[in-house]
């Protein structure tokens, strides 16, 4: 019996790479973190991917709470593909097939990300309702794929992440004193003279519709 298994090739293009908090970041499996190895010879340091030293004891040269914080906003919305994926059908990412152009210096949003997936049973088996149409219609194969990973770039949420602060700057774990530190954080906290909270961090749109996300952002193509 011949397989009706379907591979599919995705790229996403940083097309609107001027965007602005909370809409910035565009789109990155990969965490701040990702962006520096560990130089066992040396239990202090850590190493960029271009051979600088860089100390998580102290802000990395040029990295900011700010691009910290687009980063984040960046790795959820990788997640928020994969979650629309995962309600249309059972799809297959390749992690070794995932590239992030662009986005190798630490902090700096990617240009591009393509990756590999996989549909059993072919383009019938991932179908979406198509919410834009006045009747019922379903959309089906790379149009099914194109409209799961708009819907991801045009939604707007709020959520309590972690985030890395590579600046110091003081605290009160616990009773008045104040110490200094850095590291992660979930959100950034206010405080007033009463309690702390934290404020949910909003991972703004990234495409205006979904016509602007698939048109401008998103090409599927079919693999052999």
């Amino acid at each position: 019996m011949a397989s009706s298994i379907q591979f599919y090739g995705v790229t996403l293009t940083n097309y609107y790479s001027s965007n602005s908090s909370p809409s910035d970041g565009f789109v990155d499996p990969n965490t701040i973190q990702s962006y520096y190895s560990y130089d066992t010879y040396n239990t202090t340091n850590y190493y960029s991917v271009s051979g600088s030293q860089y100390a998580f004891e102290t802000t990395p040269s040029g990295l900011t709470l700010s691009l910290c914080t687009a980063k984040r906003r960046a790795n959820h919305r990788w997640s928020e593909i994969i979650r629309q994926l995962e309600l249309a059908s059972n799809v297959i990412i390749y992690p070794a097939s995932i590239t992030v152009t662009g986005g190798s210096s630490p902090g700096w949003t990617p240009t591009s990300l393509t990756f590999q997936m996989v549909v059993p049973f072919g383009d019938s088996g991932i179908m979406t309702l198509d919410e834009t149409a006045q009747t019922p219609t379903y959309l089906s194969g790379p149009s099914a794929i194109t409209r799961c990973i708009a819907r991801a770039l045009i939604a707007d949420q709020f959520r309590e992440l972690d985030i890395f602060d590579p600046t110091s700057s003081t605290s009160v774990p616990t009773g008045t004193t104040s110490v200094p530190r850095f590291g992660i954080r979930i959100n950034p906290t206010t405080y007033n003279s009463t309690y702390s909270f934290n404020t949910p961090l909003e991972i703004g749109a990234y495409a205006s519709s979904l016509t602007n996300a698939a048109t401008n952002c998103i090409t599927v193509s079919y693999l052999p």
